[in-house]
């Protein structure tokens, strides 16, 4: 029994790293393939995805070419035969690194344009891939900063586990270092920021080494360190993570990308 329950947890983790699955998602498709078609009451039961969760869980299941609705009064579920469910749903996922390529090698063709301007000079650039790298690499350009951080997040912001990077960050704005932050939602990224913040100083911040501003204006989500980098990033809203993102270490894009910044900061309340 603990033998199955193992290899079942290695198969969900397998199939949200493999597919690009979410949680509930991993938990469903496997418990559609192990019984059969059934409704969303009896999913929820036998995979543990809550029931207001479920609902979402298996439009989204459709939509990846994963499962099909086989009836409609009630709602029921069944998998599409393996191979085929798993076959749409590589193929959505290559459509989704062409388009993200695409995407990429467009964003720095305008950074190029943007970087020859004026004067001649050398700018410094760097494509950075995968969530956890993207992550550490800007943390640790945060934490190098002389002045002041600028943040700005986008509607759909990708997840940060600020714990992690807490006792940095506090070192940085004990420094004398300044934060400022444009976010989607002022109750839920102001809240969890602060009381992260707060378990690992002497004293809470104060407020001019912390400031938030809400506003849902920022489509594309960047950083920008004192007067010398930008970190221009592209988001997987499905997933929560971020795919790519371009470091830029060229002062005139980061007073470019400051401008920018203070007029969302003026947008916001």
């Amino acid at each position: 029994m603990q033998g199955a329950k193992i290899e079942e947890d290695s198969l969900i983790s397998r199939l949200k790293n493999v597919l690009q699955l979410t949680e509930y998602e991993a938990k469903a498709y496997l418990a559609l393939v192990m019984h059969g078609g059934m409704t969303v009451g009896e999913l929820s039961e036998l995979s543990g995805v809550p029931r207001a969760k479920c609902y979402e869980t298996v439009r989204n299941l459709v939509a990846k070419g994963m499962i099909v609705m086989v009836s409609s009064r009630p709602a029921k579920y069944a998998p599409l035969p393996v191979e085929e469910g798993m076959n749409n749903r590589m193929e959505q996922l290559k459509r989704e690194i062409e388009r993200r390529i695409m995407e990429a090698e467009q964003l720095l063709e305008e950074i190029r344009k943007i970087s020859g301007r004026g004067a001649v000079r050398e700018a410094q650039m760097m494509i950075i891939e995968s969530h956890e790298a993207i992550l550490s690499n800007s943390v640790k350009d945060a934490v190098n900063a002389r002045e002041e951080v600028l943040v700005a997040l986008s509607q759909k912001p990708a997840r940060i586990d600020w714990s992690r990077y807490a006792k940095d960050l506090v070192g940085c704005m004990e420094r004398g270092v300044r934060f400022r932050f444009l976010v989607p939602s002022m109750d839920v990224f102001s809240s969890r920021f602060r009381e992260t913040l707060e378990r690992n100083m002497l004293h809470p911040p104060s407020g001019g080494s912390v400031m938030i501003r809400e506003t849902r204006a920022v489509r594309m989500p960047f950083v920008v360190i004192d007067s010398d980098i930008t970190y221009l990033y592209i988001s997987d809203p499905d997933s929560n993570t971020l795919r790519t993102a371009v470091r830029i270490r060229d002062s005139r894009m980061a007073e470019q990308m400051r401008e920018l910044f203070d007029r969302y900061w003026e947008m916001g309340r």
